[in-house]
């Protein structure tokens, strides 16, 4: 990539100065990496890779061009898998599937039901699955085969065992959020540890014990708008205040609405709550897609 001005200009025949201008464009796009944590050899990550693309497409209802599968480091070696979504934005269920606990058990079994597997059983079980497509030897159109994947069609194998007790397995995972790195109970831990008020920690609370997503971040200081929200989800954008008695007067709910504005102009989502925890179930319930569909009740 290059800066228009790091390139000296011409000058033509004429004495003229040149001036050349070398475009670029910059995108963002969803990415999610999947590690299987039991090695599988080369048929298992491909089989796998293609899988889990068309379960993905089959529980979110993606076209097959909207979202692109790559190995990880290389074709050569396969330690993980890639998947980003094709066009910028994105439909984003890359977001959905790291943050909702049962999506990847949902996207498993529709990967198994496209492979022209039925369970046997009441549950996804390597040993007791059903074949319901005989005919189809290691792979079809109708299942893993396509025409993205062809040059990988000789590898690819439906019925590899390691892959298939990966998926079968996978129907049962129920997905913990962490952030960098740290488990759950670690980020919990951290935000705690930065709650700057009684109010908070409660919220904090309240938000674990009832199965809501943690937040990513507290108390980040957003200079550009003058303000400290007290936790941020980095996914959605969206940023929390728990309001305490001052917010009440008027002085502070006009400034309080003004950094509101502010930053929904510049693209977050604000969601405050009040001092009042009567009202916080109403609030979380408006919010699925930042705060998950929780356990209230």
């Amino acid at each position: 990539m290059l800066d228009p001005d790091d390139v000296n200009d011409e000058i033509d025949g004429n004495g003229k100065t040149l001036q050349r201008i070398i475009p670029y464009v910059e995108d963002r796009r969803n990415v999610l990496i999947v590690f299987p944590k039991a090695p599988l050899d080369r048929v298992g990550m491909v089989t796998l890779q293609y899988a889990l693309k068309r379960g993905i497409e089959g529980v979110f209802q993606l076209e097959e061009s909207e979202l692109m599968a790559e190995p990880l480091p290389s074709r050569d070696i396969r330690n993980a898998i890639l998947f980003y979504e094709s066009a910028e934005g994105g439909a984003g269920v890359l977001t959905r599937l790291a943050t909702d606990p049962e999506a990847l058990g949902r996207v498993a079994g529709r990967a198994l039901e496209v492979c022209h597997y039925r369970s046997k059983a009441s549950a996804w079980e390597a040993g007791r699955l059903d074949d319901l497509d005989e005919g189809c030897e290691a792979g079809c159109y109708k299942c893993l085969l396509s025409y993205y994947n062809q040059p990988e069609h000789d590898e690819i194998d439906r019925k590899d065992g390691d892959a298939l007790d990966l998926l079968c397995s996978l129907t049962r995972a129920e997905g913990r959020k962490g952030t960098e790195g740290r488990t759950a109970e670690d980020q919990f831990a951290e935000l705690w540890r930065l709650s700057g008020s009684s109010l908070e920690k409660a919220w904090l609370s309240h938000v674990k014990e009832h199965g809501y997503h943690l937040p990513d971040r507290a108390q980040v200081l957003l200079e550009a708008y003058d303000t400290r929200p007290d936790y941020a989800y980095s996914g959605p954008q969206a940023l929390v205040y728990i309001d305490g008695p001052h917010h009440e007067k008027d002085a502070q709910k006009q400034l309080d609405e003004k950094i509101t504005h502010d930053l929904e102009d510049g693209g977050f989502t604000v969601i405050r709550f009040s001092k009042e925890q009567t009202g916080w179930p109403a609030v979380f319930g408006a919010y699925p897609d930042v705060f998950g569909k929780g356990e209230e009740g």
